[in-house]
């Protein structure tokens, strides 16, 4: 693996050393494929954003919710009704033009609603 480099060394060859170190390293990596493991991070961002976009943020976020679907990454069982009928009977109606409008004219009070409290004593 590529590993890091800093500039807290002692001089500008020894910087070198470690910079063509990490390239060759880097050179190596890609040409044997090598894909690193995600990340805590990365594995925890995926969850949060596929569950979002999957129930409540599915009307804004159609076409993430379109590229999620296509590509297999909705891996967990979901049955809240209440959300999947919403966006059933909603989504559809996202079609006509003048309810699109309205809809996503307001889509951000209804996004930030639940915090409301919380941001109006920040």
């Amino acid at each position: 693996y590529a590993q890091f480099v800093t500039d807290e060394v002692s001089g500008s060859q020894e910087l070198d050393a470690l910079l063509d170190t990490l390239a060759a390293r880097l050179v190596e990596c890609a040409e044997k494929g090598y894909i690193p493991p995600h990340t805590f991070y990365a594995v925890g961002g995926h969850k949060i954003f596929r569950d979002n976009i999957y129930a409540g943020m599915r009307l804004p976020f159609q076409a993430d919710y379109r590229y999620f679907r296509e590509h297999g990454m909705f891996d967990f069982p979901q049955a809240d009704l209440k959300t999947r009928c919403f966006n059933a009977i909603l989504i559809p109606l996202t079609k006509i033009p003048g309810f699109r409008k309205k809809v996503f004219a307001d889509i951000k009070h209804h996004m930030i609603r639940p915090f409301e409290s919380v941001l109006r004593n920040a």
